[in-house]
């Protein structure tokens, strides 16, 4: 098996994020009913909590892709 090397952190808007592989797909898009802010985690129930965050059954609309390979 090869070296690995590593690669630069990549800084976002938000925090960071460190990667390591061979190829990275990105996916960026539109789930409706998402437009806003993330829901106020100090005032909501649990369960109001959760219905305001994608679950895996969401559909999401892709509008941009990325690929990266060496």
């Amino acid at each position: 098996m090869p070296a690995i090397e590593k690669l630069t952190e990549y800084v976002l808007n938000f925090d960071w994020l460190s990667l390591s592989g061979l190829t990275a797909r990105i996916y960026i898009g539109h789930i409706d009913g998402l437009d806003g802010a993330p829901p106020d985690m100090t005032e909501l129930s649990d369960a109001e909590i959760i219905a305001g965050f994608p679950q895996w059954e969401s559909v999401m609309e892709v509008r941009e892709q990325y690929t990266y390979s060496p």
